[in-house]
């Protein structure tokens, strides 16, 4: 059933012009994923901006997806994308897999659970707020959609990409729509969903664990020993420029802190020295070392309340924390 929908997936996708040279659906490492037909040939993947749907114009009723009628879209395109919802992107199966990790998190040990919260790292009663298809609907945009002119795209056969830290993001054709290349060879199309997420934020906002090459502090107040005004991080991500801040009467606000980079090492001190050279009373090194202790004893905390829980989504959360102390071991 399964290969005879995907086939005439294809069949419509190119008829609205889309592109998918070379692509097949199957189980792979990381589970459903886009592999060659052939591998000796190269493979593209080409979705035209009529093909993307804009998440405001999507709903769920019943545990289907579809298009909202002030949608845009013309009667094929509405046509194919209730097809391709309903057989292959929010099949049965999907449901399933989203429910088990949304209703995972809400069982996960409440020591555990509030840890979290403090953190900043999960809020649970905002994220399962309202009835419970919206909770899943509100994770399928999360994890599935992608970002596109300042919004979230439902991207059809592209979104099936797999993620992987060392591959490239994938990159968009302007007003164009999203497209995709493979050299040739028998490996699965894979892309890296973010370049500013550490494996903490991929495992919340994805649903999976992963061994992402970057780590970013939790929010915490640092006291330092040459001003009596603190530095709050608030907990973001970044790795391009300067760190944002404002100084404000009582304390310095740091939009993020990265600590650790597998890639490069240095880049911690260097971009934290770089932001914090008009203040010159703030040491970055003391700053990073702080920041370094206070968020692996938090990691460490966690993973000695994940031992009361042998679940599931316990056993990928502690994957996911084990991945995020490998990540910030990696700074100079």
């Amino acid at each position: 059933m399964v290969v005879n929908s995907w086939q005439q997936i294809l069949i419509d996708f190119r008829d609205l012009g889309g592109i998918a040279e070379n692509v097949d659906l199957r189980e792979g490492q990381y589970g459903r994923g886009l592999f060659p037909l052939d591998p000796e040939l190269p493979s593209k993947i080409q979705v035209p901006e009529n093909l993307l749907i804009h998440s405001k114009y999507l709903y769920i009723d019943s545990k289907e997806i579809k298009i909202d009628s002030e949608s845009p879209c013309t009667p094929e395109t509405r046509k194919f994308i209730d097809n391709y919802l309903e057989s292959i992107a929010f099949e049965a199966s999907v449901w399933d897999v989203i429910n088990g990790f949304e209703d995972g998190l809400r069982k996960l040990p409440l020591e555990v659970i509030n840890i979290l919260e403090n953190l900043g790292a999960l809020d649970l009663k905002t994220r399962h707020k309202g009835n419970w298809e919206e909770v899943i609907f509100s994770n399928f945009i999360q994890s599935r959609f992608v970002d596109y002119k300042k919004g979230k795209y439902l991207a059809p056969i592209f979104e099936l990409i797999n993620h992987n830290h060392n591959f490239q993001t994938f990159s968009t054709n302007g007003s164009a729509g999203l497209s995709t290349e493979k050299k040739k060879g028998d490996h699965e199309f894979l892309h890296s969903y973010s370049k500013g997420n550490d494996p903490i934020r991929m495992f919340f906002g994805y649903g999976f664990s992963s061994k992402e090459p970057f780590a970013f502090s939790f929010p915490i107040v640092i006291n330092v020993s040459t001003t009596k005004k603190p530095v709050r991080i608030q907990g973001g991500s970044g790795i391009e420029g300067l760190i944002h801040l404002q100084n404000q009467d009582n304390e310095l606000l740091l939009d993020y802190l990265p600590i650790g980079n597998k890639f490069d090492p240095t880049f911690p001190i260097r971009q934290l020295t770089a932001t914090l050279k008009p203040f010159p009373e703030y040491k970055p090194r003391e700053i990073l070392n702080k920041a370094f202790t206070s968020n692996q004893e938090e990691i460490c905390n966690l993973l000695l309340k994940l031992d009361q829980s042998n679940s599931k989504i316990s056993s990928l959360l502690k994957e996911a924390l084990c991945y995020q102390l490998s990540a910030i071991a990696y700074y100079w």
